[in-house]
């Protein structure tokens, strides 16, 4: 019977497994795994990152002091994408490695791509990673789970955002600001363009595309003409290696 319930990962993950690692074993444990000096490393790092975070995420993190108040999708942030940034050098080699086995797990069951392909992986990493939590912060960690609150309500609102985020992506350049000051003949210069889950403008951070083949582009300048609504951008290109 309990099979045929779904996990629910936002109380599982994020706010049980992610915040308790993050609150009780490295900042308030008795242990000290990250001395005052590391939590106040932490906490600037995560405060020079948010100036370099883009708009899609509708919330970073705040500084640790504020962990009681941070969100489900904060401790998100953290668990798939800044952590494994800004842990390295402060966390024992040990303790980052065991961090990273659930952060790789994670990443690839989020990812609809990677979780048909690489499930297994994953399924190894999250038993390397309970087994070693037992060996690195002692045997209270295996109840490391929140239980729900709601689950019904909780599954309803589920489904409505998987709906809502699986419909066609519409591009609607029509949503896009302009500014008035005419730049070069018959055009002018956008200052962005806001499609359905993404804006892209001609300041950091929000000017960074990553295109299908792997290339970043860097918006510089984008111009409409008035007649027929194409746009040009000035950009240049680089490639990066998808190593995770």
């Amino acid at each position: 019977m309990v099979n045929s319930f779904v996990l629910d990962f936002m109380h599982l993950g994020y706010l049980s497994v992610m915040k308790k690692i993050l609150t009780e074993y490295w900042i308030k444990s008795t242990k000290k795994m990250c001395t005052r000096q590391n939590v106040l490393q932490i906490s600037q790092r995560l405060t020079n990152l948010s100036k370099a975070v883009p708009i899609e995420f509708l919330r970073t993190t705040r500084s640790l002091g504020e962990t009681g108040k941070w969100k489900a999708t904060e401790y998100r942030f953290f668990l798939l994408y800044a952590g494994m940034f800004i842990m390295k050098g402060i966390l024992s080699e040990d303790l980052y490695k065991h961090f990273l086995l659930l952060v790789m797990a994670c990443r690839i069951l989020c990812c609809k791509k990677s979780c048909q392909q690489y499930a297994d992986h994953a399924e190894v990493y999250l038993k390397h990673f309970v087994l070693l939590s037992m060996k690195l912060y002692g045997n209270e960690t295996l109840v490391l789970i929140r239980s729900g609150n709601k689950p019904l309500e909780q599954l309803c609102r589920r489904l409505q955002q998987e709906e809502l985020y699986t419909k066609p992506k519409v591009m609607r350049l029509g949503l896009c600001q302009i500014h008035k000051k005419k730049t070069l003949k018959d055009k002018v210069k956008i200052k962005s363009i806001q499609f359905r889950n993404c804006q892209v403008t001609t300041k950091t951070p929000n000017n960074y595309v990553l295109l299908k083949n792997g290339t970043i582009v860097e918006v510089f300048q984008i111009y409409s003409n008035e007649e027929t609504e194409d746009l040009k951008k000035n950009h240049h290109q680089r490639k990066i290696n998808r190593n995770y």
